[in-house]
Parts: structure tokens; C-alpha cells; sequence
């Protein structure tokens, strides 16, 4: 009960104070806190400490109630092909990890005994020892003792994103990256685009913070391909900035904009300062973190009015839902992008926000055209807030990859967005073709679209991982249409 109490506390005077939540969550939240024992709350007041930030101490202290996923012994890898048969010579496969409601992608391209690798984000701390395992596994092999990581990716810095890097690099891995994107505090004061200026004008930002400071310590390539300055697209710019990868991988930049780095910048000062993390070290900003904010396992998000969903699924009054509107910073930060290899592609689009997408689609194939792609991992972990029906009208898509246990308490992903996908009419043909959803995690919240009634009368299929293990897609090169 002290822990439930003691992280409604962090909620109401953390997240409320920064206006993470809303009026109405936290007006429960302080109902709770009023009701509970004054001897209790007396009690917890005594262990003051615990609720301040003790950055010596943080990681001692941490070790008392954090537990690591297993990786078992031998990791079963679910594998999903593609639409049509691939006679190509090269491969590109997308691996999503266990990673609790986070993310964790491990995406490999290429000849297959020349394979290109490209890690993006890593979920929990308690999640990436399986990155590091498999990191492990192939610096063993490599005539130079280590892994080599064409590209790594931290999409921005919510938890489920960005602690399990920070932890990997941490850690003194035999892993080298040719490039790592993140877009850090440095990066943040991007100004918007002055009319007859080209992108080269740009600053970037000119602070570090974060994982700014295990980038530099570790001496990574940062932001290379950018020449250190942010990872975002202009909305005046009539193209949309792309890299090239080795062995013909081209990434094209679909998020973010400098307005979503502005507004993430003004929260983040705020709270970095509220913190007391100012001049803090990367692993020390982590331990102070993970103490202070992200303990969910001892908070019951029921009493912060989430709902949890139950009952038989019912298309038609999910489909009646309205869009929603994600409108947290950290999110609309996010580095969002299509990857291109060899007649296959895949849009990437981490947590970003619906507006930006559309924005980027409108820049690459015209504000009346559509989208093809291979395959798309959906947004914000399949949240109504971002998989919006006006996105999806925007698309032309086969397969969707949705990355999330349905933890912590946001019960993910929302009914109403999957119903979208599979019964939306952004559909062009739903009877012609029919759509793969692909979960690496068979839980409650994704169980109940495994009907074989749902799946006959709006023609799609999913497929799941097992526990704890690994789903793969591998995708093929399109045939026209």
C-alpha cells in the first residue's frame, strides 16, 4: 500500500506539476491520496528520502524492487513472410523484440552473409538483455570481436524507447555503430525555416543532456549523417531529407518537425530542473529516473481512470469512435522514418504524432496520393491517439506490426485502432486484399482479434509471438498492382 501511495504522489506532484496528466486523472489521484491512512501517509513522510533524488545512492537502492525479463535459453523466433514469394538474392527482415509495452527492433538487410544490421530503441532496462545477448552472440563471430551496428536509433526519450539503450551502452558491449540518430537536448532549439533558405542554414541546439552524455563519453557517431545537427524534416522544404546506408538501405525522415522539437524543449529544461539532474551523468540521470518515475509494477492504473477493455468486440461502435489527438511532447519528438531496400519497405513511426506523418506523405507522393508500403509498424504501440482513420487513408499497406505487451496500465493497443485497421474503409479492396497484423505479444488486449468469425468477415489474419520470445517479418519485394 506505501509503494501505491508513494507513486501516486510522484503523479500528482511529478507528472501533474509538468502537465503530463490531466485535471481529471489527477483529481482521482488526490481522492486516493486523501482517503489513505493518515498514519500510513505519516509513515511514508517519515522516509522522506526516498521520494527525493539521491544520485549516489540511486543505484543501491534501485536493486530492491527492479527484476530483469529472463532470456530464455533458447529464443524461439516466430517468422512471418511477406506477401509474395521472394526470389531476391538479399534479405530484409524486421525482428521485433520483447519489450514489455515498448519497443525494441532489430532490423537486418542484405546479402545474408553480408548482413546490415540497424537497432531501433530498446525498451525497458529490464528488457535489452536480449539486444545484448544476440550482441554478444555475433561479436563472437566477427573477425574483429565485435557486433557492428550499421545504425542505432533512440526514437526519443520516453522509457519504454530509450532506457534499454542507455543501459546497452552502459554496459561495455562488443559493439561498434556507424552511425547512432537521437536527438538530444543539444538538438532541440532547431528554428523553423525562413523562406528562401535551404536546410544547410540550420543550427542545431546547444545544450547536452541525457543520453547526450554516454553518446559523447563513448565517442559514437552522432547524428553523422546529419552532420551532428537534428534529425527533423522542415515543413517548407519541398523534399524530405533521406540517408543512404550501406548496400542501397535509404531511410527518408517522416518525423520530426522543429515545432515538435520546440515543444519538447520547453518541457524539458522544466523538468530536468525539477528533478535536480542538472549536470548529472548519463547512468546517474538513469538510476535517478528509474527510482523516481518509471516503478509501474507497484501502481494499479485503474485508479487513474484507465480503463481496462473487456467484453466482445464490437466493429461497428469502435469504428464510430472519433480520432484521437496525441498531444505529449515526447512523442511528437519522434524519429520517424521509411526504410527502402531492394523493392521492400517499411515506415517506422515510433510514437509520432498522426499530423506529422500525414504532413510527410503529403511531401514524398502528393497530398492526394497514398503511401505503398511493405509494411508499417504502427504507431505509439497501436494507440487510438495516433493510428487515426485520416492517417490510414493515407496508406496503402498489407501488413501492420503492433510492439506491446498492454502494460502499464495503458492497456495497448486501443480497440478502436484496430478496428480502424482492419475494418476502416481506408481500405481500397478489402476483399482482394486482405491484411496481416503482427503482435509480439498474445495478450488480453490482442487475443480477442484472433475470431475467425471477425477475420473471415473483414479478411485479415494475425499472427502472434510466444512469450518472451521474437517475431520476425521478413518482406519481400512488391509485385504491381
Amino acid at each position: 500500500m506505501k509503494s501505491t501511495l508513494r507513486q501516486l504522489r510522484r503523479y500528482t506532484e511529478w507528472w501533474g506539476e509538468s502537465h503530463y496528466l490531466d485535471e481529471g486523472v489527477l483529481e482521482q489521484a488526490r481522492k486516493v491520496l486523501e482517503a489513505a491512512p493518515l498514519d500510513v501517509l505519516k509513515a511514508d513522510d517519515e522516509e522522506g528520502a526516498e521520494l527525493k533524488i539521491d544520485l549516489p545512492e540511486a543505484r543501491k537502492s534501485i536493486g530492491d524492487d527492479f527484476s530483469v525479463d529472463k532470456v530464455p535459453s533458447r529464443v524461439e523466433v516466430t517468422r512471418i513472410l511477406g506477401d509474395d514469394d521472394d526470389s531476391s538474392d538479399t534479405v530484409f527482415r524486421v525482428r521485433m523484440l520483447p519489450a514489455r509495452q515498448g519497443d525494441a527492433l532489430w532490423v537486418e538487410y542484405g546479402k545474408e552473409d553480408e548482413l546490415h544490421r540497424i537497432l531501433i530503441d530498446g525498451g525497458f532496462r529490464a528488457t535489452i538483455k536480449t539486444v545484448e545477448k544476440k550482441i554478444r552472440e555475433l561479436a563472437k563471430s566477427s573477425p574483429t570481436g565485435k557486433c557492428h551496428i550499421d545504425l542505432g536509433v533512440v526514437s526519443h526519450i520516453d522509457a519504454d524507447h530509450i532506457e534499454g539503450i542507455i543501459e546497452m551502452l552502459g554496459a561495455s558491449l562488443p559493439v561498434s555503430f556507424g552511425d547512432f540518430w537521437f536527438n538530444g537536448r543539444r538538438h532541440l532549439d532547431v528554428p523553423a525555416m525562413e523562406p528562401g533558405k535551404d536546410d544547410a542554414d540550420l543550427l542545431g541546439g546547444k545544450h547536452g543532456l541525457f543520453l547526450d552524455n554516454a553518446l559523447d563519453q563513448l565517442k559514437v557517431n552522432w547524428n553523422k549523417a546529419f552532420g551532428g545537427d537534428a534529425i527533423v524534416f522542415q515543413p517548407r522544404s519541398k523534399k524530405l531529407p533521406t540517408v543512404e546506408l550501406p548496400d542501397d538501405m535509404t531511410l527518408t525522415i517522416m518525423s520530426p518537425t522543429p515545432a515538435k522539437l520546440d515543444e519538447l524543449a520547453k518541457r524539458w529544461d522544466k523538468e530536468v530542473e525539477k528533478a535536480g539532474l542538472e549536470g548529472a551523468n548519463a547512468k546517474e540521470i538513469l538510476d535517478a529516473m528509474s527510482k523516481l518515475h518509471y516503478r509501474t509494477s507497484a501502481l494499479d492504473l485503474d485508479l487513474l481512470g484507465r480503463k481496462k477493455p473487456t467484453g466482445p468486440i464490437d466493429i461497428d461502435k469502435l469504428l464510430n469512435e472519433p480520432d484521437g489527438a496525441d498531444d505529449t511532447p515526447a512523442n511528437g519528438s519522434s524519429i520517424a522514418f521509411l526504410a527502402e531496400h531492394d523493392g521492400r519497405s517499411c515506415l517506422f513511426m515510433a510514437d509520432a504524432h498522426p499530423d506529422v506523418i500525414i504532413s510527410a506523405i503529403d511531401k514524398l507522393v502528393g497530398k492526394r496520393k497514398r503511401l505503398r508500403v511493405g509494411a508499417v509498424k504502427l504507431s505509439h504501440h497501436g494507440s487510438g491517439n495516433n493510428v487515426t482513420l485520416e492517417l490510414l487513408k493515407r496508406i496503402d499497406s498489407r501488413v501492420f506490426l503492433v510492439s506491446t505487451n498492454g502494460g502499464g496500465g495503458h492497456y495497448h493497443p486501443d480497440r478502436h485502432a484496430i478496428a480502424k485497421v482492419v475494418a476502416g474503409d481506408w481500405r481500397p479492396d478489402k476483399t482482394n486484399q486482405p491484411i496481416k497484423i503482427l503482435f509480439n505479444y498474445r495478450t488480453d488486449y490482442t487475443e480477442v482479434w484472433d475470431d475467425g468469425d471477425l477475420q473471415k468477415k473483414h479478411n485479415y489474419s494475425v499472427e502472434y509471438a510466444g512469450s518472451g520470445n521474437i517475431l520476425e517479418l521478413s518482406l519481400v519485394p512488391k509485385t504491381p498492382i
